[in-house]
């Protein structure tokens, strides 16, 4: 016997409040409320904007989405196309999309564009390599979550005193997405959605430059790439990614030199009161670039004080996915190291290596089970990496 069907999520009527200093745009979801608001400009009540953040929510439910207002052709289009590769990457079966009618939209007066800016790697190289923005967008309630208010007033000011550095307006959008029942499902794989969707909302802009976070080589699949993310475009919205020709690393060096990237670089999501906790993966990745440039001594946002780089490289334990994120460490590392970095890079991605089999059997079963099934020098071994991921030369001390 068949399940029966799950009931659909219905969203809407969508509506927008605008008053003194602020507005805010609001729909229905599923019985609950989903918001976006702004203190620095006006939003629009665009159905398009919650499709795209719910879409991907709605394909993992397994439910159909039904919208009170009409939805525009061109999205509906991408809509299609978009679930064809959710059901390849992620398996979620494709659902129905319905809507009070399809329309298309006119296109913006005002033709501004918009950068969506976490002042990260990605987002300074679309802000000085890619097509100018007049706005520069940064959302409290996705990487940030709503409740931090501390990481959130660093973010702020942060992209306040670059816009006003470079002539652009700044606009912080509020939202409680990621803290809906149903919108904040899956969001590892919906973020592509919710990022389009603040391209949809903003009033007076026609075009969102979403920057590249993975390369053209790199196949995986992943939430926002060069293929999708113009799929989330209506006829109103272009939804444009900026940046997938060049690797990371290539990208730090091309603006390293930029006095805001100096000041303001901030690439770590650890909750740690900082922009930069200077220890985490990412952040270690990044300085090592800057490292081997010869200028991290120069940049404000990572903590120095302490540990050497070696020293901070020896704590990792070891390098999640290595068959992607390996390159990062092996460009600097042909590029030239000073001796204990390199051997410090070295051992990392050996450990990362051979631990690899672990990291994918870990994934199907607790790594403390799976650590079971090695013989003991390799147990022994592991639990000195998790310890500290501390791999000494021999006689070394």
């Amino acid at each position: 016997m068949k399940n029966p069907k799950k009931a659909p999520v219905e969203v809407g009527p969508i509506r927008c409040e605008r008053g003194p200093g602020y507005a805010r745009v609001t729909a229905a979801v599923d019985g609950g409320s989903v918001w976006f608001e702004t203190t620095d400009g006006s939003l629009r009540a665009a159905p398009e904007a919650f499709a795209s953040a719910l879409l991907v929510p709605a394909m993992a439910l397994g439910r159909d989405l039904t919208f009170s207002d009409g939805l525009d052709a061109r999205w509906m289009h991408g809509a299609e196309r978009l679930q064809q590769y959710f059901h390849r990457w992620w398996g979620y079966g494709k659902i129905a999309l319905h809507t009070a009618s399809q329309h298309v939209a006119a296109k913006g007066k005002e033709g501004r564009r918009a950068l969506l800016f976490s002042a990260g790697v990605d987002a300074f190289h679309s802000l000085f390599q890619g097509p100018e923005a007049e706005v520069l967008v940064f959302v409290h309630g996705y990487d940030i979550p709503l409740a931090d208010q501390s990481r959130a007033r660093l973010m702020e000011k942060t992209l306040r005193e670059v816009a006003a550095a470079c002539g652009r307006q700044a606009v912080v959008v509020r939202t409680n997405l990621r803290q809906h029942p149903v919108a904040g499902r899956r969001y590892r794989h919906a973020f592509g959605g919710a990022l389009a969707a603040i391209g949809h909302l903003l009033a007076g802009v026609d075009e969102l430059v979403v920057s590249s976070s993975i390369s053209l080589s790199d196949e995986r699949p992943c939430a926002s790439r060069w293929d999708i993310d113009p799929l989330w475009s209506s006829n109103e919205t272009q939804i444009v990614h900026f940046g997938a020709d060049v690797m990371r690393n290539d990208k730090l060096r091309s603006i390293m030199e930029q006095p805001l990237v100096r000041q303001h670089l901030r690439v770590c999501l650890q909750d740690t009161g900082a922009l930069n906790c200077g220890v985490c993966e990412k952040c270690l990745r990044t300085m090592l670039v800057l490292e081997q440039a010869g200028c991290l001594s120069t940049f404000r946002t990572f903590d120095l004080s302490g540990l050497s780089m070696a020293s901070r490289i020896d704590r990792l334990s070891f390098l999640k996915e290595p068959q992607y994120v390996l390159p990062f460490y092996e460009d600097p590392l042909r590029l030239g190291l000073p001796d204990d970095l390199a051997r410090a890079v070295k051992a990392l991605m050996v450990r990362s290596r051979r631990l690899k089999p672990l990291q994918v059997l870990g994934r199907r079963v607790p790594l403390t089970v799976s650590a079971l099934l090695l013989p003991l020098p390799w147990r022994q071994r592991l639990a000195g990496v998790l310890r500290g991921g501390r791999h000494r030369e021999k006689g070394r001390r």
